[in-house]
């Protein structure tokens, strides 16, 4: 106990926020039709495991908050939004919809989840029980990926078939293009600490979140692309070589993380290295809750009577941090 305190109050005295998540994993589609599966694995690569196989599956996102999977599947007239448990179990059909899923975005905090349609070219949205379904676009057109910016009101989302990265509000007025000349592009993710934009179009690039200094990050792939701040890395799928790459968030010190897939697609990365990450002037609010819950039992303890007995209660509801690292790749058009 004594070592377990004199740890965190040196990490909350030396401001550096302390990454409590349990779960550390890299998850991805391995496209390999008509084997398409869902595939997980620690963040260095190793123990590779098969969450479940689905031919249709294309898309999915990561809801850690109530340790969920959502993904988008098939085509008309049998395309559905489907969700089960982290490792697969107990797969519902959340809604049946019209098209074709090509991407998929969680709002935890309105309880909501968007998705693109890649032959109709629609973005909708509909509650997380699949009800309250809304058309926010239709743009009759390929759009491919979106990821959501919920704090700023905004999504945004790759258009190919108009070559361009564009963005809108959260309900879809305000629409505005951002990058032109995209193409190729099946992938796009937010990094909302330093404020920046990663698409994919014939390699993984960054922009500022209004389109402006298109800089490279990777010369190829970026068929899915993971962004974790905490973490200061960027990972993205090359569809290529059947790769799994990690990077500096401005590309350097790139590492081939996982190699011998078939056609790697979406990624998705749950929680940093697990190496507490400083903040410059902060300090983390879950260390700061601990040390002073400790300090508060021992304290009542030395001066509670051997001959009494305390009652006296935690809090056992702490809020839950949703983290929403959602990978940006789609099926192919």
């Amino acid at each position: 106990m004594k070592r377990t305190c004199a740890m965190v109050l040196f990490l909350v005295s030396s401001g550096v926020s302390v990454d409590l998540t349990v779960a550390q994993n890299i998850y991805w589609i391995d496209n390999n039709f008509p084997d398409n599966q869902l595939q997980r694995s620690d963040l260095n690569g190793e123990n590779i495991v098969t969450i479940f196989k689905e031919a249709g599956l294309s898309n999915f996102a990561i809801d850690t908050t109530s340790d969920h999977i959502y993904w988008g599947s098939g085509g008309s007239p049998n395309a559905r939004i489907m969700r089960s448990n982290l490792d697969g179990s107990n797969p519902t059909i959340v809604m049946s919809i019209e098209g074709t899923p090509a991407d998929i975005a969680l709002d935890l905090e309105n309880n909501k989840f968007y998705w693109v349609d890649v032959a109709e070219g629609r973005i909708q949205r509909a509650n997380l029980d699949g009800t309250s379904v809304e058309l926010l676009d239709m743009l009759g057109a390929h759009v491919t990926a979106i990821a959501l910016d919920v704090e700023g009101g905004k999504m945004y989302y790759m258009v190919t078939s108009l070559d361009s990265v564009r963005r809108a509000d959260l309900d879809g007025q305000n629409p505005e293009v951002l990058i032109t000349g995209a193409s190729s592009g099946r992938a796009v993710a937010l990094d909302l600490v330093a404020r920046k934009l990663y698409f994919d179009d014939t390699g993984v690039q960054r922009s500022n979140l209004d389109g402006t200094d298109i800089e490279t990050i990777a010369s190829s792939g970026g068929f899915g692309i993971s962004v974790v701040p905490e973490d200061q890395r960027v990972y993205w799928t090359n569809s290529v070589d059947g790769t799994v790459h990690r990077a500096n968030l401005d590309g350097s010190n790139d590492q081939i993380v996982i190699s011998g897939l078939s056609n790697p697609r979406r990624i998705a990365v749950i929680g940093a290295a697990g190496v507490p990450v400083p903040t410059a002037g902060t300090w983390s609010m879950m260390a700061m809750a601990i040390l002073l819950m400790t300090a508060a039992t021992l304290t009542l303890r030395h001066q509670t009577p051997k001959h009494q007995t305390l009652t006296h209660q935690i809090p056992t509801h702490q809020p839950r941090k949703a983290f929403r690292h959602q990978a940006r790749s789609n099926a192919t058009p």
